[in-house]
């Protein structure tokens, strides 16, 4: 009888299992379909120009590698901005989408990838191999396996020359507020930082620096990792950078050097720029904050 219901119990997790995933496939297609939805959106608005008398940068929005419509974003900002450079950084260069992979891939742009997990590196560079052949115009690429901490920017400073680079992308998932601090002192034109905005924009919050730091054994949610968008916006303005975007999905922030502002690059207050992370913010109850602050620091008070 025992056996026939520990047979029963395996049957039942496989099933719910199955289900579960299931589920996740769904929701990954629906997610995509929003993104393949704003793609097509913002392609009728670009071929039919003359009838959109906007030139904000929202309808620029297109998604090629980019977690989001990034990859739009990042053209449009290069084609207002009188940039010589060719060379791209991106730290947190794991897994299937990338910031600059199609810059890498069809704009002959010179990237380095950057990542501490070795797997999540090779899903990146299997990734890139997948598309290579179906582009016409490469640029060279070089991964680095290596966990990105303040202490060592300068060490890859000396090996890469930070301000070779036209654009740096920054996404680990959790000190993320520290490496961006360094990496504004090297003047590289344009940054895409992630920020979370579950923590709001009036508190100037980050997770602690941990050279160890996990999202997923911070919190049982795992969804503490990060830093606002008013942090990032906090650090950047005394070293010459302005918020000039956020993208529509609410994940990454662009900053760029007050010298090459325009009358088509300005600079937004954290209000203004600020987007919500639809994603994150059905999973969490409204509460949520303040259950976590006690986690967080105020960058402005260290």
């Amino acid at each position: 009888m025992n056996k026939i219901v520990k047979i029963f119990r395996f049957i039942k997790k496989i099933l719910v299992r199955r289900n579960l995933l299931q589920f996740a496939n769904i929701h990954n297609l629906y997610l995509n379909s929003q993104q393949s939805k704003l793609n097509n959106m913002n392609y009728l608005v670009s071929k039919y120009s003359t009838l959109n008398t906007s030139k904000k940068i929202d309808y620029e929005e297109y998604q090629v590698f980019s977690q989001n419509g990034e990859d739009g974003v990042l053209l449009d900002l290069l084609s207002r901005m009188n940039i010589e450079k060719r060379k791209c950084l991106e730290i947190g260069a794991g897994g299937l989408s990338s910031n600059v992979l199609n810059l890498n891939l069809n704009f002959g742009f010179e990237c380095v990838f950057i990542d501490g997990d070795s797997k999540a590196l090779d899903i990146n560079k299997t990734n890139r191999n997948n598309f290579i052949h179906r582009f016409k115009n490469n640029g060279p690429s070089q991964y680095i396996e290596k966990i990105v901490q303040p202490e060592n920017i300068k060490e890859l400073d000396k090996k890469l020359n930070f301000k070779d680079f036209a654009i740096c992308s920054i996404d680990i998932d959790g000190a993320d507020y520290f490496i961006f601090e360094k990496i504004l002192e090297y003047d590289i034109p344009l940054i895409i930082v992630e920020y979370n905005s579950l923590f709001g924009t009036d508190n100037k919050f980050s997770v602690p620096f941990d050279e160890s730091f996990s999202r997923y054994e911070y919190h049982k949610s795992h969804l503490v990792f990060g830093c606002s968008l008013d942090a990032l916006d906090f650090i950047a303005k005394p070293k010459g950078y302005s918020l000039v975007y956020c993208e529509s999905n609410g994940v990454n922030a662009f900053f760029v050097k007050n010298s090459l502002l325009s009358d088509s690059i300005k600079n937004l207050t954290v209000q203004e720029a600020f987007k919500e992370n639809y994603k994150l913010a059905h999973l969490v109850p409204k509460n949520f904050l303040e259950d976590v602050k006690r986690l967080l620091i105020k960058v402005d008070e260290i």
